[in-house]
């Protein structure tokens, strides 16, 4: 099995490309298999020579799809953003490398998947953060994530294309973006007694597309969110079939936060005042365990 660790180290984030040996998971956990290193890789420029933001182009992703592996990762201050984003956020959009020896060398070439949008769009100001999914079974690529306007805080955008090369064209934007508002998922994951999280969450970002159910039809896809007020953060799932309309409880959803500050406070980390704030980005890989039931391994920012 293939792994994939982006680590942040004193501020500049290093691609480590690693190999575990064995079947599943479980060999790691029971020390029959372990992790080796294959690569290590700096941080892109934005520009050949270009290493002011190389630190900010990170992010990263990998999707092996036959013998060539496809790197996605965001990229920054590749151009100046109009004046009606007023200073939002640097301009952010997303690119894809590849690699055709497992990721020891990545493509000196790069070709763009999303970009901001013209003027009064949903991500005219940019899109950062999100997560590269391959359908085998309609051939289609889809990327799912945060994008912001001038005005209205984060969203998540769809864009898809067909095909198995992700380097054929710019991907296309989903007609119905933004597909989901700041505060339209956690408003009902969190609505309720009994609730790990607020309904002042919102917020949705840094989504993770874990798979998609052969039975349902359905994306099952993981998020960050904030609560500004009680300054707790927060990782829940909610699924979708053409990514506008979400399921937050029901086809085995937990219809509650999968993360808070409740469980990262007992880890053994010395954390500033107030505790462990809850979870921000995370990634799910997804095993079978020796019964044949699935196992989700979730590593997550706290």
């Amino acid at each position: 099995k293939k792994m994939k660790c982006d680590i942040r180290v004193l501020g500049f984030t290093l691609l480590f490309v690693l190999t575990i040996h064995g079947l599943h998971f479980e060999s790691f956990w029971n020390k029959t298999s372990h992790f080796q290193l294959v690569s290590e890789t700096a941080p892109f420029p934005t520009f050949p020579n270009e290493t002011g933001t190389s630190t900010a182009n990170e992010g990263s992703q990998i999707i092996p799809i036959g013998s060539t592996w496809y790197l996605f990762y965001r990229e920054v201050n590749y151009k100046s953003l109009p004046a009606y984003c007023n200073n939002v956020l640097p301009p952010f959009r997303i690119v894809v490398r590849t690699s055709t020896d497992q990721g020891k060398n990545w493509s000196a070439q790069k070709w763009i998947v999303a970009q901001p949008g013209p003027p009064n769009t949903p991500d005219e100001c940019g899109i950062v953060d999100g997560s590269a999914f391959f359908d085998r079974s309609t051939q289609i690529w889809h990327y799912l994530g945060q994008c912001i306007a001038r005005v209205g805080g984060w969203s998540m955008c769809h864009y898809s294309l067909h095909g198995s090369d992700p380097r054929a064209s710019i991907f296309v934007p989903d007609h119905y973006n933004p597909v989901v508002r700041g505060g339209q998922l956690w408003s009902k994951i969190c609505s309720g007694p009994n609730k790990t999280c607020s309904p002042k969450t919102v917020d949705e970002g840094t989504p993770d597309i874990v798979y998609k159910n052969a039975s349902n039809q359905a994306f099952y896809i993981t998020f960050h969110g904030f609560d500004y007020a009680a300054k707790r953060s927060y990782r829940g799932v909610a699924s979708t079939v053409d990514w506008h309309t979400w399921n937050t409880s029901g086809q085995n959803l937990p219809n509650d936060a999968i993360f808070s500050s409740l469980d990262c406070n007992p880890w053994k980390v010395n954390w500033a005042a107030g505790g462990c704030v809850g979870g921000g980005e995370g990634t799910i890989a997804v095993d079978v365990d020796e019964n044949g039931d699935q196992v989700f391994y979730q590593l997550i920012e706290a």
